[in-house]
């Protein structure tokens, strides 16, 4: 899933590319890169939920963070090798120290961030994991915000240690939360088996 999803969503991503111009960057390229890598991510994150029939957010989160974890290898690599040979070696190993300190607090997150939306929005749906789940509130409304965080920290705005600190943070805040909806999710599903043990006994 790594692998796999990691070289599907950075083609799908690149595919997406095609349509948009991304050259200078600005705060509306920003979030425009957000759009587009988080749809190519999602994309696949929805492919391997449905196919696993995973509905829960803990099953969610996990997926995506194993895509965005792939998506993020790929991505870095790419860094890396350009940097290596244009600017030399020292670049090449500045390059992988950045993206390698900065990586919690990218692609994983945010990808396991859209793994929750998709779970959330089942939920919501029906427990049906369908196309329709992307026009659900419930997935909109968390949706929204991997691609927020992912445009700030693209954007201009990011240009100094307090402002990386700061989306660190608060990613980690919104994982966290996440994390415990879905540990209670668990809970109720264990209250539900033992409700339903209970009934067969008596």
């Amino acid at each position: 899933m790594f692998f796999i999803g990691g070289c599907a969503s950075l083609t799908l991503t690149l595919l997406l590319y095609e349509f948009v111009d991304v050259e200078e960057l600005d705060f509306t390229t920003a979030i425009t890169i957000g759009v587009v890598e988080e749809i190519g991510k999602g994309a696949i994150i929805y492919y391997f939920l449905k196919q696993l029939n995973h509905k829960y957010i803990l099953c969610g989160m996990l997926i995506g963070a194993t895509v965005g974890a792939g998506f993020s290898a790929l991505e870095s690599a790419g860094y890396v090798m350009t940097s290596g040979a244009t600017e030399g070696w020292d670049d090449l190993l500045a390059t992988m120290f950045v993206r390698g300190v900065t990586a919690p607090a990218g692609h994983e997150t945010w990808s396991a961030i859209v793994g929750a939306a998709l779970a959330i929005g089942a939920k919501a749906n029906g427990n049906q994991l369908l196309m329709n789940v992307v026009t659900n509130k419930a997935f909109l409304r968390l949706a929204v915000l991997p691609i927020v965080l992912h445009g700030l920290w693209d954007s201009p705005l990011n240009q100094s240690l307090f402002t990386v600190v700061g989306l660190t943070i608060l990613v980690w805040v919104i994982v966290l939360i996440l994390v415990n909806m879905g540990l209670a999710e668990v809970g109720e599903l264990e209250l539900n088996e033992n409700n339903l043990d209970l009934q067969s006994d008596t």
